[in-house]
């Protein structure tokens, strides 16, 4: 992903064992809005749609990164996010 496309190996490396692979079903939310987040997702397969309410923001798919700026400070979601089929994505937490 263009998130860690500058990353030098060895920080890649030390990042890599600490994700978690997670899965999500069709319709099953991964993040609500108004949430507290503590986490960054990267998309490994499928797709995602970010929306709040009915208001459609954008579709992201495999290699696509959301809530990154949880791993700086945790804030309340600004959007939800649904997967759109099946989804796996790997998390990195804030801790």
């Amino acid at each position: 992903t263009s998130l860690f496309g500058d990353t030098p190996a060895n920080v890649l490396a030390s990042i890599a064992p600490i994700m978690k692979e997670v899965r999500y079903a069709d319709g099953e939310d991964v993040v609500r809005k108004g949430e507290l987040g503590t986490c960054m997702f990267v998309i490994q397969r499928g797709e995602v749609d970010v929306h709040d309410g009915q208001t459609h923001f954008a579709t992201l798919r495999r290699g696509d990164v959301f809530g990154e700026l949880a791993l700086l400070d945790a804030e309340p979601r600004s959007a939800t996010v649904t997967a759109t089929g099946d989804v796996t994505l790997f998390r990195l937490d804030q801790d």
